[in-house]
């Protein structure tokens, strides 16, 4: 009877210790399950499981799964617009910006690998809905848009702006993808596709 009123104790104990989790432990277990398992097994169960907390923890910070959903977005948007602006304030130049602005996507997704791809998956269609136009996406696209008109390209029509810079926004993107999928190639330790890829950008709209 002694050892069963003390196992009742203990586990009362433990499922007050693991009730206290915070805001950033959900967040940063729901971007593991989304890795390992894909969005759609996230849940509040789910992350409940893998703190080893009650279900009702969850809810105490976020009314549903979507709730966190758009903050893991929200965060994401954030920590890359701020990476965009540094990078454009230390550009010298418009030439310099777009190649700084681009390395500025680069490292992001590179080190937010799922927060990455769950910002810019068109499965669930959450980004769209909380941003009709990222901050981070238009200042890369207003940056190619002024190179483009400051070079009053003979090649390139003002008409045509636009779809340029949605064009190259399109190719950096596609860039990630093929370096997360490990079939980027590199061809030497020297090799550099951000600047290999802008400088094929200003030869197509360059007076030459």
């Amino acid at each position: 009877m002694k050892k069963k009123i003390e196992t009742i104790s203990t586990s009362i104990r433990n499922r007050k210790k693991r009730n206290t989790i915070n805001v950033e432990e959900i967040l940063k277990t729901s971007l593991k399950i989304i890795k390992e398992n894909g969005i759609e097994k996230l849940s509040m169960r789910s992350i409940a499981k893998e703190l080893n907390s009650s279900v009702g923890s969850a809810y105490n910070y976020f009314e549903t799964r979507e709730k966190i959903i758009q903050e893991l977005l929200f965060r994401g948007e954030q920590k890359l617009y701020q990476d965009v602006l540094i990078a454009k304030k230390k550009a010298k130049d418009s030439e310099n910006e777009l190649v700084l602005i681009a390395y500025a996507y680069w490292n992001f997704a590179i080190e937010n690998i799922e927060l990455h791809k769950l910002m810019f998956s068109v499965g669930g269609g959450q980004h769209k809905k909380l941003f009709t136009q990222p901050n981070s996406y238009r200042i890369f696209l207003k940056s190619i848009y002024s190179y483009t008109k400051k070079q009053k390209s003979k090649k390139i029509k003002p008409k045509d702006y636009n779809s340029l810079a949605r064009t190259v926004w399109s190719w950096m993107y596609g860039l990630l993808v093929l370096n997360m999928a490990g079939v980027l190639t590199k061809g030497s330790a020297t090799y550099k596709p951000i600047e290999d890829g802008m400088n094929f950008f200003k030869r197509l709209i360059d007076n030459e």
